[in-house]
């Protein structure tokens, strides 16, 4: 294992633009970030619809602006712990 491995969690994608999990810090950051989005989704949108089929959707503002918080902070942990930068690829490593 190389030094840059030990440090960084994620690696660019090859094609596209962002990032992959390089290894298991890097799935792990992606399991809590489904975990903890999971965890304001079930309590806000789909119990409320399974009880009160009416109400659904009546906290649709409070999901949403959570559901930005948590995206853009797993989003600037995912650049920050990427090896390289951030850039649209069509197949060429670096």
């Amino acid at each position: 294992m190389t030094h840059a491995e030990k440090h960084y969690w994620f690696r660019p994608k090859m094609y596209g633009y962002g990032a992959q999990p390089l290894n298991w810090k890097g799935w792990t950051a992606v399991l809590v970030y489904v975990a903890v989005v999971m965890s304001f989704t079930v309590p806000l949108m789909i119990l409320p619809t399974l009880s009160e089929p009416e109400r659904a959707g009546g906290d649709v503002a409070i999901w949403l602006v959570l559901m930005v918080i948590v995206t853009l902070t797993f989003v600037r942990l995912c650049w920050v712990k990427t090896e390289g930068q951030w850039c649209w690829r069509w197949g060429q490593s670096e």
